[in-house]
């Protein structure tokens, strides 16, 4: 994706040199009718999986979002969910413009917690504690929301106190991912 936020529009305070990747749109309206069409991959009813670390988690929650018909299950590694608790990332801010003049935008749009009304994948969770990227706060948050708001969706929260933001944590999450996933192997 280069440089995404898995953003479904691009704004007149887009950065230029951004609005060449790709949109969570293009996902839904290219790719995903693409792998369809041409494959057969991605049809509903089929055992499919979605997962992203870091903004490719974010990407992933909103993917999922936008398709529970296509996804069984989800996993969203070192993500966060609410871009308004970062009002000042010049990556933010590349995409959707400043937040004090775009505020509404910057809360109803691409915003998972905005959203969390809707989210129906089940899905795990997990981040490192030691992050310094991404904060395991927006986890945490992300997963007490679920619970809130969508008590009978099968979730899984794992924290790692000793993880960072990087490779090594990820490939330890791989084999708990595999699991969660295939809970839900068998569901129609």
């Amino acid at each position: 994706m280069g440089k995404s936020t898995y953003s479904n529009y691009y704004y007149p305070e887009t950065r230029k040199d951004w609005i060449k990747y790709p949109t969570r749109k293009w996902f839904q309206d290219s790719l995903i009718t693409y792998l369809q069409n041409e494959f057969g991959l991605l049809i509903a009813g089929q055992p499919n999986y979605i997962l992203g670390l870091s903004t490719g988690g974010k990407g992933a929650a909103l993917i999922a979002l936008d398709n529970p018909d296509i996804f069984k299950a989800a996993a969203v590694l070192s993500a966060d969910f609410d871009h308004t608790f970062f009002p000042k990332s010049g990556y933010y801010i590349g995409f959707y413009g400043q937040y004090e003049k775009f505020k509404e935008r910057w809360i109803q749009e691409d915003n998972l917690m905005y959203s969390i009304k809707q989210y129906a994948v089940p899905t795990y969770l997990g981040h490192g504690l030691k992050d310094n990227v991404s904060p395991a706060n927006q986890t945490v948050m992300f997963y007490d929301s679920l619970r809130r708001y969508q008590p009978d969706l099968s979730c899984t929260l794992h924290i790692d106190s000793l993880a960072k933001h990087d490779y090594p944590y990820w490939n330890s999450e791989v084999d708990p991912m595999l699991r969660f996933f295939g809970k839900f192997k068998k569901q129609p």
